[in-house]
């Protein structure tokens, strides 16, 4: 009798920290808002991203997120991946992998995160609007990786083949690099005062 009280209490110790560590495990994921910023191809729409990323691979100028500010850490942030899912209802329920490359003023949660529509969509099922996320740190995958991503490397044009004003050339100094464009000064000076306004 008393071995087996002794191996009912065992048994139920391994259930209380199995069912601690599952709990554990759930509770380490990030929880937030996922919003858009912009479309693919248009991660400096609203400013020059913070992370300074020229031309990034086709996934991640289509799947690309931005962290809120106040937990943004342009030294280990930039470049890496976060894997993300919608948890409402209506969402796909499926883990989507993003690159972080720009910080998000506007978001006020630790876990909220600034999507491209594309990546919204896949996440969420809408293309704008707030929906409940939670997210993780994983690995970007090797044939996915930016490893052409420099500051200095040109912006690309939006996906309708038109350019923005906002994907002028520049370098990680914010200053054009057109030599031709006698209003380059005005140029900078307005990509400044994007930047400014986002923080």
């Amino acid at each position: 009798m008393a071995a087996a009280r002794r191996s009912l209490r065992s048994s139920l110790a391994l259930l209380m920290l199995g069912l601690s560590a599952l709990a554990a495990c759930a509770d380490a994921y990030k929880k937030g808002d996922g919003t858009a910023y912009s479309g693919a191809y248009e991660k400096n729409k609203t400013g020059f991203n913070s992370c300074g990323f020229g031309k990034l691979d086709s996934k991640w100028e289509k799947m690309y997120a931005a962290l809120p500010s106040h937990v943004f850490d342009r030294n280990g942030d930039c470049g890496r991946c976060i894997r993300v899912r919608g948890t409402e209802d209506d969402a796909p329920g499926d883990w989507v992998t993003v690159m972080i490359v720009d910080e998000c003023a506007s978001c006020k949660g630790d876990g909220d995160v600034d999507f491209s529509t594309p990546a919204l969509e896949a996440i969420t099922g809408y293309s704008w609007d707030r929906k409940s996320i939670e997210w993780d740190w994983t690995e970007c995958s090797s044939e996915d990786s930016s490893s052409d991503a420099s500051p200095s490397d040109s912006e690309d044009s939006g996906s309708d083949g038109s350019s923005d004003d906002s994907s002028d050339s520049s370098s990680s100094d914010g200053s054009s690099d057109d030599s031709s464009d006698d209003s380059s000064d005005d140029s900078s000076d307005k990509r400044k005062s994007r930047r400014l306004m986002r923080f």
